[in-house]
């Protein structure tokens, strides 16, 4: 028999009492109003094959080029959607330090034990 696997949601217990457990249902977010310092951050969108000339044909320059970048990087901010989770780590997914400032509302939130197999089916 197969070990169970579970994955760690972490999330404000108000979050958790009146939305999750209410309908079961995880919700996600744009990256852009995540709490994780790197995902909410302004960050430019590099390439050599991106080809800004095409995306932005009405206002793209040489000279506005890094500002395209950032703008390109913020629409993908807006765009993305995303559900954050931790790994079963020897049983230990739910004591990740980082999770519970970030999205356990600096440990006075919650982190649901979520069967794996169960969720991606």
């Amino acid at each position: 028999m197969a070990t169970k696997k579970y994955i760690y949601h972490y999330t404000k217990f108000i979050t958790a009492i009146e939305y999750i457990l209410p309908t079961m249902k995880l919700k996600s977010n744009s990256l852009k109003k995540m709490n994780d310092p790197r995902e909410n951050q302004l960050w430019a969108f590099l390439g050599k094959n991106v080809n800004y000339p095409e995306i932005y044909p009405d206002t793209y320059s040489r000279e506005c080029h890094i500002e395209h970048q950032f703008k390109l990087g913020d629409e993908i901010r807006k765009s993305v959607q995303a559900i954050s989770f931790v790994q079963n780590e020897a049983g230990k997914g739910f004591m990740n330090e980082m999770m519970w400032a970030h999205y356990g509302e600096n440990h006075r939130g919650i982190c649901l034990e979520i069967d794996e197999q169960v969720y991606c089916e």
